[in-house]
């Protein structure tokens, strides 16, 4: 993939916080963040997938929003979680 965000430097942070309606966040490698990604109330109908998530506490934390998508039924669609 060809963008990672390392957090590294930024502890008790999170990679992308989600906090609109129709995000949609895909193909990003997420490294050693607490949380690689957020999704907040309003954060209805996000799309979540195809993206890395190494060495985090959390890849994805649901706190709100509904129709949230982590994931899907592909192999382009698929998360990757390594710890």
């Amino acid at each position: 993939l060809p963008l990672t965000l390392d957090g590294a430097t930024c502890s008790g942070c999170n990679g992308i916080t989600i906090d609109a309606a129709n995000t949609e966040v895909k193909g990003i490698n997420f490294t050693n963040w607490d949380t690689g990604i957020r999704v907040l109330a309003n954060g209805a109908n996000a799309k979540i997938n195809g993206n890395y998530f190494f060495q985090g506490a959390v890849g994805v934390s649901h706190d709100g929003g509904s129709n949230v998508l982590i994931g899907g039924g592909t192999f382009a669609e698929r998360n990757v979680f390594v710890h």
